[in-house]
């Protein structure tokens, strides 16, 4: 059985016997114990379809091309990386590959994150050689090979715990959403502290700004604005 076959079918007629017993024909108490006992079947079903797998499935499909710009960075001359998910699909890639043309590299990351919709909170390039990536959705080893490999990889962060305002469509990694001004200088939210610090350490200057409400809608400085041209600097030296 699949959960787009049969389990669906049987989805409703279960919440049915689950919340009005008596809407349905036979007898309440048999028909409630039934629902509760197919819905737990249907809950492990799903769970062990939640592997690598069930983690590729997106709300859209191939049939028409379609990428989300806020799913690419740009690395450079010539490079870009990025990630499928429910706003990006192949077909949408390779649209964008042949609009860019053969000088123009498109590298596909393959984070683990099954509600992957932006990269912005999962990996951030703070100047060029260097990058912040979210640990619970990258592992470095699986870059090797990829336009990341030989960059200095920092690990961002446990986001700071939040109450207000509520997250509605995002996820508390939306701190990892930056905008990098230069080689030098970052824009960050005014209550991570910690991300703060950790960009200190890199030789980075921070610079907060209160911007809680409207990551609460579901984006941060990158989402909120839109580089015309910039200036590329050269490595900073190690040591």
């Amino acid at each position: 059985m699949t959960t787009d076959t049969d389990e669906e079918a049987i989805a409703a007629p279960a919440i049915i016997g689950l919340r009005m017993p008596r809407a349905a024909s036979g007898t309440a108490a048999t028909l409630q114990a039934n629902a509760q006992n197919r819905l737990a079947l249907i809950v492990r079903r799903v769970r062990r379809a939640s592997g690598p797998s069930y983690s590729r499935r997106r709300v859209i499909g191939e049939g028409r091309p379609a990428w989300d710009a806020a799913d690419f960075l740009r690395l450079g001359p010539g490079t870009i990386v990025g990630q499928l998910s429910h706003v990006t699909n192949r077909s949408g890639v390779d649209h964008l590959r042949h609009q860019l043309g053969s000088e123009t590299r498109v590298h596909l990351l393959q984070p683990d994150d099954p509600h992957a919709m932006h990269i912005d909170a999962t990996l951030c390039p703070l100047r060029e050689g260097l990058a912040l990536y979210n640990p619970e959705r990258i592992d470095p080893v699986h870059l090797v090979g990829s336009p990341l490999e030989g960059w200095e990889l920092v690990p961002a962060p446990t986001p700071e715990p939040r109450h207000s305002p509520p997250l509605y469509m995002t996820s508390p990694w939306v701190n990892m959403n930056l905008l990098v001004i230069d080689h030098e200088h970052i824009v960050v939210e005014a209550g991570d502290e910690k991300l703060q610090a950790v960009l200190v350490s890199l030789g980075l200057t921070p610079l907060p700004l209160p911007f809680r409400h409207v990551q609460a809608l579901g984006g941060s400085f990158h989402c909120a604005t839109l580089d015309l041209r910039r200036i590329r600097h050269a490595p900073v030296p190690a040591g």
